[in-house]
């Protein structure tokens, strides 16, 4: 099998986001909302994507007995970084996010990407990179796009006073099913969203085997 990045799918590959629970508590936290998956998912690629080149380029710098806490102090540097930006733009969207933002440099140590990709080249480490972050942003805004309109009725964007309601009406809210929104709920969708995936990549494993065979 080939292992190269280029070779790897968003989703099916073994370190795919929906392979393991690393992701699962900033999933069903910050999925309530679009806006704060939004500026979570965002937050993810930017503390991976910075934290990762940062590692790659000074790599001959840190030995490796010591790259795990350079690892994470780099991620939570990021995440403040982030933070930051996030803070310039509205004070109060920052204040209503910082949580979730915090959790992005624990996810990122949690996954590993950094031991996986400390042995490639910078620009193959970047695309290894964005494509695992660009696939929990994909899945964090899908999640929130299912949960946010049957849970609320309305669906929300990131502004300048806080999250801002693109669309909702007193009549959708009445007829939201809260119970999606609220955390049980996003573990049920997690739960779903597993099963699903893997009778998918099950299935195309199943596919490529027959091909093989052929």
């Amino acid at each position: 099998m080939n292992d190269s990045p280029g070779s790897r799918t968003l989703f099916w590959s073994s370190e795919g986001p929906l392979s393991s629970l690393a992701c699962a508590g900033l999933l069903v936290i910050s999925s309530g909302r679009f806006a704060y998956a939004l500026i979570a998912g965002m937050a993810l690629v930017f503390v991976y994507l910075f934290s990762v080149l940062s590692l790659s380029a000074g790599r001959f710098l840190v030995s490796d007995r010591i790259r795990g806490a350079v690892s994470v102090v780099l991620s939570a540097c990021y995440g403040a970084v982030y933070l930051l930006l996030i803070s310039t733009f509205s004070p109060l969207l920052a204040q209503e996010t910082a949580f979730f933002i915090s959790l992005a440099p624990i996810v990122f140590t949690a996954s590993g990407i950094a031991d996986r990709s400390y042995n490639d080249s910078i620009a193959d480490a970047v695309v290894r990179t964005g494509s695992e972050s660009a696939s929990i942003l994909a899945l964090l805004m899908a999640f929130a796009l299912v949960r946010e309109p049957i849970g609320y009725g309305a669906l929300s964007l990131p502004g300048r006073d806080g999250i801002a309601i693109v669309f909702g009406s007193k009549e959708a809210s009445a007829f939201a099913a809260r119970a999606v929104a609220i955390p049980v709920g996003g573990f049920l969708l997690i739960g779903y969203a597993v099963v699903a995936f893997r009778k998918l990549r099950s299935r195309g494993n199943g596919e490529g085997s027959e091909r093989e065979e052929a």
